[in-house]
């Protein structure tokens, strides 16, 4: 279950630098530097943007097994990325092409 907190920061927009900084506005100078969420001028300034609510579960279609959630599509993912892994690394390694030529 989501926490009031939570519902309520998913709830904001998102404003950094958004707006100008007072400070920066009034000496030119600003303590925070780069950390700022307040925009140093102009050109630093954003249109604030919705924050997106998060899914509660994420789907994939495979096309191999259908529809699957977010967890199990990771997962064949990474057990594709480990195949191509191992193939890249059997083409790359000489120990391994030396093995394959002497056969």
């Amino acid at each position: 279950a989501e926490s009031a907190r939570q519902a309520a920061l998913r709830e904001q927009p998102d404003l950094f630098r958004t707006q100008l900084c007072n400070r920066f506005l009034r000496s030119g100078w600003c303590p925070k530097g780069e950390l700022c969420t307040f925009a140093h001028g102009p050109a630093q300034l954003r249109t604030p943007r919705p924050r997106l609510a998060p899914t509660r579960k994420a789907i994939t279609v495979n096309p191999k097994l259908g529809v699957v959630d977010g967890v199990e599509a990771l997962r064949l993912q990474i057990a594709q990325l480990r195949e191509d892994l191992a193939a890249f690394k059997a083409l790359t390694d000489p120990v391994s092409a030396e093995g394959a030529s002497d056969s």
